[in-house]
This record gives structure tokens, C-alpha cells and sequence, in this order.
């Protein structure tokens, strides 16, 4: 056991020893290397991305496709996700009504959401034509802000909304309880 362990050892400061050794007589040089330089690929790809004037080449075209298609499928399935929701918050307000409970602050709530959401859904209807304009056209960054807006657009629509449905969610909770037949006005 006592050999193996100085066998051992002896390798770890011969191992070391000689990575030192290594490092010491490696000579240090401040001069750029290769990679250090923009090559001329990197140049002109940069004089082409800064040129507004450009068309884009056919894989940005398509990643740039891919990734507004799934933009546009994240915002349509959120938006859908919320009107169903709205739907069931108009059955439960419906519910509510029906005991006497006071719900028209809910429902103009839940009207106003409703509202935002269609127009969001009006907003993301020729998305795909924006798109491909941005994409096929002489002058992407021009074009890209008619596309970025409009996603900007839509997602303000989408919070609006998503804050209407919250407060309509607070409104129910808060609701006073419906006065039983015997605490009614006439019994008073």
C-alpha cells in the first residue's frame, strides 16, 4: 500500500512539475492572433445587416418565417385560451345575477375584455401578409417595424384584456352574499 501511494505521488509531482515547467517557457505574445481579426466575412456581414437597402437571404427568410409563425400560434392560442375563459366568467356572472347579486361593473369588465381580444384577433388576421412583405421585400428594417408594431399592438390588447378578466375575478369575490327571503326589504 506504501508503494502504491509513493508510486502515485511521484507521478503527481512529476505531472506537475512539468506543467509547470511548460507554462514558464511558453513564450507570451500580445500580438492578435488569427481569430482576434475580423475576418472579411464577418465585415461584410456587418456592411449587409447595416444596409437597410438589402434583401435578405433565403435561411433568414425562412427562420424569420418560422419564427413569426410561432408568434402567431402562441398569440392564438392565448387568445382563444382567454375567451374561453370569458365564457365561463359570463356563465358564472349569469349564475350570480340570477341569486341578486349586483354583477354590472363584472359585465362591463368582461365586455371590455371581450372587446380587446377581438381586436386582437382582428390585428393578428393578416399577420402571414406582413410577414411575407417584411421578409420578401427590398427593405426589411422598414418593414420589420410595420411587423413589430403590430405584435406590440397585440400584446398590449392581450394584457388589457388579461387585467380586465383579474378585476372582474376581484369584482366576484368580493360580492356581498345574497340576503336570504327572509332579510328582504319587504320584511323589514
Amino acid at each position: 500500500m506504501k508503494i502504491l501511494f509513493s508510486i502515485s505521488l511521484a507521478c503527481l509531482i512529476s505531472v506537475t512539475a512539468l506543467t509547470v515547467a511548460a507554462q514558464t517557457t511558453t513564450p507570451t505574445t500580445t500580438e492578435p492572433r488569427v481569430s482576434d481579426a475580423p475576418s472579411e466575412t464577418a465585415v461584410e456581414t456587418r456592411q449587409r445587416v447595416t444596409d437597410s437597402g438589402t434583401e435578405l437571404s433565403a435561411q433568414r427568410q425562412e427562420r424569420l418565417t418560422n419564427l413569426a409563425t410561432n408568434l402567431s400560434d402562441r398569440f392564438d392560442a392565448v387568445i382563444s385560451r382567454l375567451l374561453q375563459i370569458i365564457t365561463r366568467m359570463e356563465t358564472r356572472v349569469a349564475k350570480l345575477e340570477a341569486t341578486g347579486r349586483d354583477v354590472s361593473e363584472a359585465r362591463a369588465r368582461l365586455q371590455t375584455a371581450r372587446t380587446s381580444l377581438d381586436f386582437a384577433l382582428v390585428n393578428m388576421s393578416d399577420i402571414e401578409q406582413l410577414v411575407n412583405e417584411f421578409v420578401t421585400g427590398t427593405t426589411p428594417r422598414e418593414n420589420w417595424s410595420q411587423v413589430r408594431n403590430r405584435y406590440v399592438q397585440t400584446r398590449d390588447l392581450v394584457r388589457s384584456a388579461h387585467a380586465e378578466m383579474k378585476a372582474v375575478v376581484n369584482i366576484l369575490k368580493n360580492l356581498p352574499a345574497p340576503l336570504a327571503p327572509e332579510q328582504t326589504d319587504e320584511s323589514i
